[in-house]
């Protein structure tokens, strides 16, 4: 499970989608094996029955000769009919061969053939000489039943050997089909046993991060920043919770300075409202100070205005010597020049 939860999601799904593939193809494998098993089973019986049947009817074309010879020897005409029977072994004969019996067989059937051959030629010989004259070939009917007999055993044997295949083939492709299922459901019940075996695990791994991330987010919207996932896996989800862990622990550092600098706030506020106040006292004595200064201002300005009037009636009477003077200064210059005329008298 640990190390299942390192895997990130992506490879966890693909994992599980891994599987059920393998588990397809290993049954689809298994499927097409044994389809391909079953239709080549089923070609070779389909062989073994053609060959049997073509056997079956050779056997009884060879009894058809026999019955011939017999029919010659009591006078009836039968020469077509054994023409016709000899062409049917021959084909029937072909027939076995076209078939395509095991190799064993078909090499049974190739080294009895020539049997089969000399017993048509016999027969048609037999039916000629028969057919000269029926008292000359009472003595070998004997040898019909003695070449027949040689003919059918190995027909018969050759027909029971192709029997056994057939019924042997049948049996296996039986046999086949109950391999396939029971394989089929093995594989199936053990791929499935496998993809629950990894699904649980992986969607409680996905599951219990993603409930855990949920309590932790649900907290944060309440307001509390204490809650934390404690997920350490370093998948997606891994990667998520320490993000919202270390995002939570930011935030609670902020909150904490933030509620520090709020204390630090609310002393300088309270410093600052007595400064505040001090600042009121001191302007309410500036006030009155103030008014007191515009009083003292005025008084000063009603003086200067007195002593702006003096001044311009000590300038007025300045100006009023100032002219007396010149005039004085007139007086006396004329008084020198009289005078220095009255010297030069």
């Amino acid at each position: 499970m640990s190390r299942l939860a390192q895997l990130g999601i992506a490879k966890r799904l693909a994992l599980i989608v891994v599987v059920g593939a393998v588990m397809l193809a290993a049954l689809a494998s298994i499927s097409l094996i044994g389809q391909n098993k079953l239709a080549d089973q089923a070609a070779l019986v389909s062989r073994l029955q053609a060959g049997q049947a073509a056997l079956n009817h050779l056997d009884t074309r060879q009894s058809e000769l026999k019955v011939d010879a017999y029919r010659s020897a009591l006078g009836q005409d039968v020469t077509q009919d054994v023409v016709d029977d000899v062409q049917s072994s021959t084909e029937a004969a072909d027939a076995v061969v076209a078939a395509g019996l095991p190799t064993d067989m078909a090499a049974t059937f190739a080294e009895n053939r020539p049997d089969f051959v000399d017993f048509s030629a016999f027969i048609s010989d037999f039916v000629t000489a028969a057919t000269a004259d029926p008292a000359s070939v009472r003595s070998r009917l004997d040898e019909i039943a003695e070449r027949n007999n040689k003919t059918d055993d190995e027909l018969g044997a050759l027909v029971d050997r192709v029997t056994a295949a057939v019924d042997a083939e049948q049996a296996d492709m039986s046999a086949t089909v109950n391999r396939i299922r029971t394989l089929s459901i093995v594989v199936a019940i053990a791929g499935l046993v496998l993809l629950v075996a990894l699904a649980i695990p992986l969607a409680r791994s996905i599951l219990v991060p993603v409930r855990t991330l949920g309590t932790v987010i649900e907290a944060l919207a309440r307001g509390d920043l204490t809650g934390r996932s404690g997920i350490t896996s370093r998948d997606e989800l891994g990667r998520m919770a320490a993000g919202l862990d270390g995002a939570l622990d930011s935030m609670r550092t902020s909150m904490e300075k933030i509620g520090r600098d709020a204390d630090a706030l609310a002393a300088a506020a309270g410093q600052l409202s007595v400064v505040a106040q001090r600042i009121a006292e001191a302007a309410a004595n500036t006030d009155r100070q103030s008014a007191a200064a515009s009083a003292e201002a005025e008084e000063i300005s009603r003086n200067v205005q007195s002593v702006a009037a003096g001044s311009e009636q000590m300038g007025l009477a300045i100006r009023e010597i100032s002219r007396n003077t010149s005039e004085s200064a007139q007086i006396a210059s004329v008084a020198v020049a009289e005078a220095a005329r009255a010297t030069e008298t």
